[in-house]
């Protein structure tokens, strides 16, 4: 395991496969997927969830705070 008790993260699967593992947020706490997230987010750069929910959504915002993306919507 990756130091995670509730997960196995295929931190380089994108090495291996070509594309990164997405971490499926519907099936998770917000707390994991908190701590899933910064693990990708330390060892690659980067994290891709899906399925997030309002309240997941929400605290990634708060947790990993980004500059806005002009192309972004939700951000104008």
């Amino acid at each position: 395991m990756d130091g995670l008790e509730f997960a196995n993260p295929d931190i380089f699967r994108d090495d291996r496969k070509g594309a990164p593992e997405i971490i499926l947020a519907a099936t998770k706490t917000v707390e994991q997927c908190l701590a899933i997230a910064q693990r990708f987010l330390q060892m690659r750069g980067r994290a891709i969830l899906s399925r997030v929910p309002p309240e997941l959504e929400a605290r990634l915002r708060e947790e990993f705070p980004t500059e806005p993306h002009p192309d972004d919507p939700q951000q104008a």
